[in-house]
């Protein structure tokens, strides 16, 4: 994929989702990013984008309108002497593990926790995520030794739940309040914006 245009915006794990939803077959899928300029300068070489992309991953590794993609394959991972999967992982931009900041409305009845909305693609992750809802009956408990109230999983490219309301009582006042996200590599991650829910 090559570009910034709404085309783009479609992920590798996106992509296997909803292939392996409409088959049994076991599907492997290379995905390849790269700017509008190796687009034109492979365009420019009579090449595929993809496979001029790829060659960037090996040391003065010639391609033309005849290479396959099997070949550059081997050929890149002789020369480095790792599988192209390691390669494509180690070149990967890092991903900036975020969690969403916590707000909150309080009436006589209820708390309503909301937050932001994050775009996970821009993040560089692609993949599933779960949120916790936790509280504890002190701060510190959320960092440590949270209770766990409620959980959303969805993966990266879904919609996302944003907010989240409680009556406020006697089980749910003089709280503290927050959310985790746990990534699929186990990554978890809070921000330190909770919510306390003082005694009514």
């Amino acid at each position: 994929m090559f570009g910034d245009d709404e085309y783009n915006n479609i992920s590798k794990n996106e992509i296997l989702y909803y292939l392996n939803e409409q088959s049994n077959v076991s599907i492997n899928l290379m995905s390849i990013h790269g700017s509008d300029k190796n687009w034109n300068k492979a365009k420019e070489q009579d090449v595929s984008a993809g496979l001029y992309e790829l060659s960037k991953l090996g040391e003065n590794i010639s391609i033309d309108n005849n290479t396959s993609l099997d070949d550059l394959i081997d050929d890149i991972e002789s020369q480095q002497g790792i599988s192209i999967e390691q390669l494509l992982v180690e070149n990967a931009e890092p991903i900036n593990y975020r969690a969403p900041e916590l707000k909150y409305t309080i009436d006589d009845k209820y708390i309503v926790l909301n937050w932001d909305y994050i775009d996970y693609k821009q993040n560089n992750y692609d993949g599933e995520i779960t949120y916790q809802l936790v509280c504890g009956d002190g701060e510190e408990q959320l960092y440590t030794n949270p209770v766990v109230l409620d959980e959303y999983t969805f993966m990266s490219w879904m919609p996302q739940v944003v907010d989240y309301t409680l009556l406020i009582d006697e089980s749910t006042s003089n709280k503290y309040y927050g959310i985790i996200v746990v990534y699929d590599d186990s990554k978890m991650v809070i921000n330190d914006d909770v919510a306390y829910i003082a005694e009514r």
